[in-house]
């Protein structure tokens, strides 16, 4: 504790059987930590790392602590089991994280400490998920689910699962209208943007008419007879109408007194298609929120 390592420092293969206690140490080269077994308690609180610590394949029996410890370089923890809490309270990651083929239950991080840091695969990706979910943390469990989803969309590693065309389009389809499930924002910006787009659109090019109440006509024939006739007056909608026109629509309802002109009435159809399937979406991912 509160010690200080100037050279390299290897602990390869070594077995702890009590508590180990590095709180506070600066290590100025290494260390090295690969298949060490921690029997009980590990701590690295507030310990400074100054070059690349590697944890390879190590194994901690109970928790093991980092917290306020700083990484400078990149720290390496492939292969390693937690067997308890794994805590790294406000530590700080400078450089990569490698986090391949980790086995945890309870990794206690801000997923933005390490989001554009870490290097892993994608059972450690899941593993992460389950961990943020069992600290309550749902938050970071969204976060990195669909940080998860991103890399798994984009990943060109040869090492992960041969994906057809259509697995990848369902994935873009997930991604683009509901943010893999756990962005709300993106079906209500469907959902607005479908309304109000159409809405400029009707507009624009006055793609629906408004049907006034019948206009009666009284027409003199010759001093003993008279004609009366009616019909419909239309005139074009306002902003405002085209606004109630394209939300009712949405909906699917039924706007009175207005009505689609010609291929419009395609538009007002594919836009009821739409509705269902958008504000579907939003109430799928609402409760998916709201029912943890």
């Amino acid at each position: 504790m509160n010690s200080v390592f100037c050279r390299d420092s290897n602990f390869l293969e070594s077995h702890f059987i009590g508590n180990a206690n590095f709180g506070g140490t600066v290590f100025y080269r290494g260390p090295s930590f690969e298949a060490v077994n921690f029997e009980k308690n590990a701590s690295f609180d507030l310990a400074e790392f100054k070059s690349e610590p590697s944890f390879n394949g190590a194994y901690f029996k109970r928790d093991a602590t980092f917290n306020y410890a700083i990484f400078c370089k990149s720290v390496y923890f492939v292969g390693v089991n937690f067997g308890g809490d794994a805590n790294y309270t406000k530590t700080t990651f400078n450089k990569p994280v490698y986090l391949k083929e980790a086995i945890f239950s309870r990794f206690n991080v801000e997923w933005r400490q390490i989001k554009d840091k870490i290097d892993c695969d994608g059972a450690t990706y899941l593993l992460l998920v389950r961990s943020f979910k069992n600290l309550e943390q749902f938050d970071n469990a969204d976060d990195c689910y669909y940080d998860y989803r991103e890399w798994r969309r984009n990943s060109n590693d040869v090492s992960t699962e041969k994906r057809s065309n259509w697995s990848k389009l369902y994935d873009f389809v997930s991604y683009a209208s509901c943010g893999y499930g756990v962005r709300l924002r993106f079906p209500l910006a469907w959902i607005f943007g479908s309304i109000f787009g159409l809405t400029f659109l009707y507009h624009i090019f006055d793609g629906i008419t408004k049907s006034s109440p019948h206009e009666i006509t009284m027409i003199s024939l010759n001093n003993s007879t008279m004609l009366f006739s009616s019909a419909y007056a239309e005139t074009a909608p306002s902003f405002w109408e085209c606004l109630y026109f394209s939300s009712l629509s949405f909906a699917g309802g039924t706007p009175v007194g207005l009505s689609p002109v010609g291929v419009w009435k395609y538009a007002v159809m594919m836009e009821s298609v739409l509705g269902y399937l958008f504000l579907a979406l939003f109430v799928v991912v609402l409760a998916r929120k709201l029912i943890r």
